[in-house]
């Protein structure tokens, strides 16, 4: 069985409840960045874990 909009169904449920989202993911992860990015959200930059492990920050602009 095969879903598909399920990650802007999410989004758009998420931004009826706070417009302020933020996401992080794995550099190597390709097809979120791609989720991320089609969902209208930006890149801010690289942050740090605790443990030292990178992850690439994403913001939806708040309008």
């Amino acid at each position: 069985m095969e879903a598909r909009g399920i990650f802007s169904d999410l989004i758009a449920w998420s931004m009826e409840r706070d417009r302020n989202l933020r996401i992080d993911t794995h550099r190597d992860n390709r097809i979120m960045q791609h989720c991320i990015r089609k969902a209208g959200f930006r890149y801010c930059g690289i942050i740090h874990l605790a443990n030292g492990d990178e992850r690439l920050a994403y913001q939806m602009p708040v309008s």
